[in-house]
């Protein structure tokens, strides 16, 4: 049987013609998705139950990234695709330059702040933490879990697409454009359900939702951290509890 097509290395075409995109992880490649429509063919290199901080590429992960006409990433998220990008010399949009990525994390279990702002951020607020672990004070990562900043990333990438698929631009400009209505709704919504908590302290396994947090006035109690696979010690269990 004759192999299932792939994408084009010359032209980065995808099956029937579309623009084939990889992404490193399921955000982007959700975002690139409802931005690219039906002219996009997206590829996401994080496969469905992997851990996307530990992320390592096989040798035809490495191919798909060569063969596209465009790899959606964040840059010091995943070190692997990163070090592919370079290698392969592909084009590439890093979202952390048009991200907010504006918080950084803080590990603090019993004060009243969830996040602060990274250094030169304007519009995080006036958050301020205790930093106790050697994670403390790097640059939060997660910007998809406030749904406004992920709609910043979202018209950046129609913007992008429209770039190498001047063609089809007014169509990623549209579904950019609807996208962004329905974050804008997410976020209404989040804002409505959440306005009556009695509780504003969220704990979670994994730091990944200080922007949440931050958006709608939580104060998230990390367990392990930003790494995942960091083991809490007893006596912050004890804490947390």
């Amino acid at each position: 049987a004759d192999p299932a097509p792939t994408a084009d290395a010359t032209n980065g075409a995808g099956q029937g013609g579309k623009i084939a995109v990889v992404a490193s992880f399921y955000p982007l490649a959700y975002a690139v998705q409802q931005v690219g429509g039906d002219k996009v063919e997206v590829t996401n290199l994080t496969k469905p139950g992997a851990e996307p901080h530990d992320l390592e590429l096989t040798p035809q992960d490495v191919a798909t990234v060569t063969e596209a006409k465009l790899a959606v990433y964040e840059k010091g998220f995943q070190p692997a695709v990163d070090k592919a990008i370079a290698d392969q010399q592909v084009s590439a949009f890093d979202v952390a330059t048009v991200a907010d990525l504006s918080l950084r994390y803080t590990d603090a279990i019993g004060g009243s702040d969830h996040a602060e702002p990274a250094p030169g951020a304007t519009d995080a607020g006036d958050h301020a933490g205790h930093d106790h672990e050697t994670q403390a004070g790097t640059t939060d990562p997660h910007f998809w879990l406030d749904p406004i900043r992920y709609q910043k990333v979202a018209q950046a990438i129609a913007t992008e697409l429209g770039r190498i698929d001047p063609i089809n631009k007014g169509a990623y400009y549209e579904n950019a454009t609807t996208f962004s209505k329905e974050l804008t709704t997410l976020d209404g919504d989040f804002a409505a359900a959440l306005r009556t908590c009695k509780s504003k302290k969220l704990v979670t396994s994994h730091a990944a939702f200080a922007y949440l947090a931050d958006r709608f006035g939580l104060q998230q109690v990390a367990i392990s951290g930003l790494s995942p696979g960091a083991e809490p010690d007893p006596a912050r269990l004890a804490a947390i509890s």
